[in-house]
């Protein structure tokens, strides 16, 4: 199964857009509440909701980290129990930073007849390019 690849490109510098994937009160904004914290290694949580509308959790821990480029954690779904991966690469390019987003690891599901992998590349879609583009240029900085 392909991998969600997503890019946008935000009309701020590069510093600004990485404490917005890399700051737990900035992710938390327009991802998921969280204990994000930028050290390799460090395990987190992230609080979503989940389709019956109940409380559930993305485990994740950082497994690299180069500031203010490069950033990779694993992303544990519950159910089904999957362990996939998010890559975010930023990139200074002309009027703002470039950020490309790869979610892979979902070989496992197969056929997916849940649209797992589905819902998160639309979720990916309107989270990067609605959310975080929209606090970022939209006055959205603290």
């Amino acid at each position: 199964m392909k991998d969600i690849r997503k890019r946008v490109v935000i009309e701020a510098d590069i510093e600004l857009v990485w404490s917005f994937v890399t700051q737990s009160d900035k992710i938390a904004m327009w991802l998921m509440p969280n204990d994000f914290q930028a050290k390799k290694g460090h395990a987190f949580t992230m609080q979503c909701q989940v389709k019956d509308g109940s409380q559930g959790h993305i485990e994740a821990q950082v497994l690299e980290l180069d500031p203010p480029q490069w950033l990779v954690y694993s992303w544990l779904i519950a159910e089904p129990r999957l362990q996939t991966q998010v890559s975010i690469r930023l990139s200074e390019v002309r009027g703002g930073t470039e950020l490309n987003l790869v979610h892979s690891g979902w070989e496992p599901l197969g056929e997916d007849p849940e649209g797992l992998r589905e819902l998160h590349d639309s979720i990916w879609s309107q989270l990067l390019g609605e959310k975080l583009r929209g606090l970022i240029c939209g006055g959205g900085r603290s």
